[in-house]
């Protein structure tokens, strides 16, 4: 019999939070505005969370630099994977371009309190993800997408990352536009506390109060705090880092259930949804959704409502029927299609179950449907393409060519990491 979950914390006001619940043992460590950890970082903001670490913007008042300071959660007793990855990826300097495109670790260590013991890593603070550009407040039918040269020097060096990951012996797992981060240029190093809060705003806090009345006890912090956000363009650099090794594995070693390590839907490889299987293959499929979404401001394949069916429909939506044993063992498929893989046309209400939507339509399609925003003075106006510029002829084809050689099916009829970097798309 199943106990039922009783909620310890009300939950905060604050959007874009981590659960208050977590806050408890094995799970997140408690941090407060001011807070120093080890007598060397200072707690200055928030940068975000995960479902395994909440990240902070501190002060290294001994390198006199702002660092991302990552606190893991206490239940990860192992060896920490991320750990251990950055650690062989920063081992030797190679000339490979995509290696300055990987975010630094400038340090290491574990604490101990309420909750447990929490490794900590002390990595190179980066500005906001190609995810939160594209879907940032304000953002209409897509219309917060990087200007087109822009688009393709960011593609070129996600590729490049990509590939200096692949050339170490690793797979990076969780290949995704949430974990490509823009870098920061080097002006933030020049600011005081006080001008962090003049460009960054002070941190939003929540006291966090218990539903029984009580004093919230060790475990929490005495408030919850909203990340800050770094969307101004004047704060970003042209150059990417790749970021979130937690779910990367040697190439030689791969997971045997993906699932024990979370994948994100809309960049999972059939094979992955279907089989288990994760290589530089399915990492490969998941750059060719990269590729598209920064390019159009949108996902290839759109988790909205994120589930394996939705995904799926998608993908034979542009690419036509799964391939055997896939379709067969795709039970819901024929909610959506018919044996031919064909979409059926209507539900019983009359709503459309599926619609044809092929690769060089969507292509086409980038910038259709761009309407005028509720602020035009967008922060990062200087570097997103102004509402209704569409792609040229040539270099849909261009990109079309590319896509359909990355998003092949079968794992071992896609296109090599090397042919894509020598594609005349990205050149």
């Amino acid at each position: 019999m199943m106990t039922a979950f009783i909620r310890q914390y009300r939950p905060s006001a604050l959007d874009d939070v981590e659960e208050i619940e977590n806050y408890s043992p094995g799970g997140f460590h408690p941090i407060h505005i001011g807070d120093e950890i080890e007598g060397r970082y200072k707690v200055v903001h928030k940068l975000g969370y995960g479902g395994f670490s909440t990240v902070w913007l501190a002060k290294d008042k001994l390198a006199d630099r702002y660092v991302a300071l990552k606190i893991i959660v206490a239940n990860i007793k192992q060896d920490c994977k991320e750990l251990g990855v950055l650690q062989k990826l920063a081992k030797e300097p190679t000339s490979h371009p995509g290696q300055d495109r990987i975010v630094s670790l400038l340090d290491n260590f574990t604490i101990e309190g309420p909750n447990g013991r929490h490794i900590c890593l002390v990595l190179q603070v980066a500005g906001p993800s190609i995810t939160s550009l594209n879907y940032s407040s304000g953002a209409v039918a897509g219309s917060r997408r990087l200007k087109a040269q822009l688009a393709l020097k960011i593609a070129k060096q996600t590729v490049q990352a990509l590939d200096f990951v692949h050339s170490q012996g690793f797979c990076h797992g969780d290949f995704t536009t949430s974990n490509i981060l823009f870098k920061l240029n080097d002006s933030i190093n020049t600011w005081s506390e006080e001008e962090i809060y003049k460009h960054l705003n002070q941190p939003k806090k929540d006291e966090i109060i218990t539903i029984s009345g009580s004093t919230p006890g060790e475990s929490a912090p005495k408030y919850i705090v909203q990340p800050c956000s770094l969307l101004n363009s004047q704060f970003l650099s042209e150059e990417i880092l790749l970021v979130d090794f937690g779910c990367a594995f040697p190439s030689n070693s791969p997971p045997s259930n993906p699932d024990n390590i979370g994948f994100t839907m809309s960049y999972a490889a059939p094979e992955v949804i279907f089989d288990s299987k994760m290589s530089i293959y399915s990492d490969i499929w998941a750059l060719g959704c990269v590729l598209f979404e920064i390019r159009s401001g949108g996902q290839l394949f759109g988790d909205w409502i994120g589930t394996k069916d939705d995904v799926l429909r998608q993908m034979v939506q542009t690419f036509g029927k799964l391939p055997e044993p896939w379709w067969t063992v795709w039970e819901n498929h024929s909610l959506f299609f018919d044996d031919n893989g064909e979409p059926k046309k209507i539900w019983d209400d009359g709503i459309v179950r599926a619609n044809k939507f092929e690769l060089d339509e969507m292509i086409v399609e980038i910038g259709a449907e761009d309407e005028e925003e509720d602020n035009p003075e967008r922060n990062c106006a200087m570097i997103l393409e102004p509402n209704g510029v569409r792609v040229s002829e040539k270099e849909a084809l261009q990109m079309k060519d590319l896509l359909e050689k990355i998003l092949k099916w079968k794992p071992e009829e896609r296109i090599s990491i090397k042919e894509i970097i020598d594609h005349y798309w990205l050149l």
